[in-house]
């Protein structure tokens, strides 16, 4: 899949040094002569193959922005919202464009959470919601031929990642996880016999379970518990219930609304549990962003939540849990700024990637940054356009990034254990696999090109967190108490 795009307005000199920006990597991708690959390539060939590969149309198009303009609807990689129409292949035009980052001064807000609670005398499911009172909504029409069902998807309705992997050696791969899932679901369910009683800590045995995987069955329960989504559920009974009642009534005056339902038929396509407009999970998945949007003003909706959102109720199968764990992955575990107007907390997190892989892989950092030094960069508020990728990495949690499965197993180490941490362990895995392809790279756009392809033939997502966590790695001596000093140190900086 593609790219975010920051969406903010920074005051005339910000404009003008963006603009600048701008027309110096314009000049630089215009340059770059785009050679139209064959169909057919190898599968473990990191060069990046235009035909196969869908929705990377952003690159050949003009900078489209949501009606909210400014507020909190940024850059959908997915669609061209000026049109309305979701993106298909195309072939790219010699015109690349991409935008740079800047961040003007600014510091990060306390956010505190609402511990609301509601009495009730009963408690209201919406996982069997009824249609008919669902909220009122425009209906957006798409094209026939946008959401085809595919015939053999896997166990959570998506299409297997075949254009990237041999098909055999996925079944392979498929198999030996099925047989190791087996045995760790013993292991798992003896290690929580006694939940409702006893939780076991998370502690270094704990995250040896967890490295080697939790079964799908036991997730839901897993998450819910270790992420503190479940304390939240039971703190505010009967709140999701209130805010979807709300929602119903604010109907169109809901500022997000029509946003929210233009990226519903957007989410996932080629998913058979979203295929269908009318489907229940599309009826939930409005529903959840909605009650976000009412409960967390202050953030509304960004367009990556709809992918949260959506593959939460896919796992969990309960939109009231989902919407708990979405509250909690926003609040809890994305750090301060990650949403707001200007984006300033997203841009925080890519200078500390960019500063980890200047210190930890300067070959790369020299490709990438035209041996350009990090601090005159970082000054210059002028980071690598690689930035694109890796900011879309992390909005994502790595969903439509890595194959699904890999995902998860991401997810596991998220929720129980390592936090944001596992992010930036995951990208410097991700670009230290693709080191000499880096290296053998003309420049930093093919580079840019190699780790936007790269991700997407990591399907064997256990071998993947063996790689992450193994001794030496290039990531094992990341901490959450280094991460929080880098950033409370670009965070003056940009105050300064």
């Amino acid at each position: 899949m593609s790219l975010f795009e920051i969406d903010y307005v920074s005051g005339a000199a910000h404009e003008l040094r963006l603009k600048q920006q701008q027309d110096q990597i314009m000049k630089a991708l215009k340059e770059l002569s785009i050679k139209i690959k064959q169909e057919s390539q190898e599968p473990q060939k990191l060069v990046m193959n235009y035909s196969d590969i869908e929705h990377d149309s952003w690159l050949t198009l003009d900078s489209s922005y949501t009606t909210l303009g400014d507020k909190n609807g940024n850059y959908s990689p997915y669609y061209d919202s000026n049109q309305g129409q979701h993106i298909t292949k195309r072939r790219p035009s010699s015109s690349l464009r991409s935008r740079q980052w800047s961040a003007s001064s600014c510091s990060y807000r306390s956010r505190s959470i609402p511990c609301c609670s509601v009495s009730s005398t009963h408690t209201t499911s919406y996982d069997d919601h009824d249609e008919s009172k669902s909220i009122e909504s425009t209906k957006v029409e798409k094209p026939k031929d946008e959401r085809q069902v595919v015939s053999t998807p896997d166990v959570y309705g998506f299409k297997k990642p075949t254009k990237w992997i041999n098909t055999d050696a996925l079944r392979e791969i498929e198999q030996r996880n099925e047989i190791v899932m087996e045995r760790q679901l013993e292991k798992w369910q003896e290690l929580t016999l006694n939940a409702d009683d006893y939780w076991p800590s998370i502690g270094p045995q704990l995250f040896r379970f967890v490295k080697d995987g939790i079964p799908r069955e036991l997730r839901p329960k897993i998450w819910m518990h270790y992420s503190g989504a479940s304390r939240k559920k039971l703190e505010n009974q009967g709140l999701y219930a209130l805010l979807v009642k709300q929602a119903e009534d604010a109907g169109k005056s809901n500022e997000y609304a029509a946003v929210i339902e233009r990226d519903l038929c957007r989410t996932f396509p080629d998913n058979i549990y979203f295929a269908d407009d009318s489907s229940t999970k599309i009826h939930m998945l409005r529903r959840v962003l909605l009650a976000f949007s009412m409960h967390s003003p202050e953030i509304g909706y960004c367009q990556s939540f709809n992918f949260l959102a959506g593959l939460l109720i896919l796992l969990l199968d309960s939109e009231e849990d989902a919407f708990w764990m979405m509250h909690t992955i926003v609040h809890d575990y994305f750090p301060e700024g990650m949403f707001d107007t200007k984006m300033i907390g997203a841009n925080i997190e890519q200078t500390v990637l960019m500063m980890l892989v200047y210190e930890k892989l300067p070959g790369v950092w020299a490709k990438i940054a035209s041996r350009k030094c990090f601090w005159e960069c970082e000054q210059e508020n002028n980071l690598p356009p690689i930035t694109l990728v890796t900011n879309h990495w992390f909005m994502t949690l790595f969903i439509n990034i890595l194959p699904i499965e890999t995902v998860l197993c991401v997810w596991d180490c998220f929720f129980v254990g390592s936090g944001f941490k596992v992010l930036y362990q995951a990208a410097l895995t991700i670009i230290k696999m693709n080191e000499e392809s880096i290296w053998e790279a003309e420049d930093s756009v093919d580079a840019f090109q190699i780790l936007q392809n790269a991700p997407k033939r990591l399907t064997d997502g256990r071998h993947f967190i063996e790689v992450i966590f193994s001794s030496p790695s290039i990531s094992d001596d990341i901490t959450m108490k280094d991460i929080n000093r880098r950033r409370r140190q670009f965070l003056q900086r940009k105050k300064e």
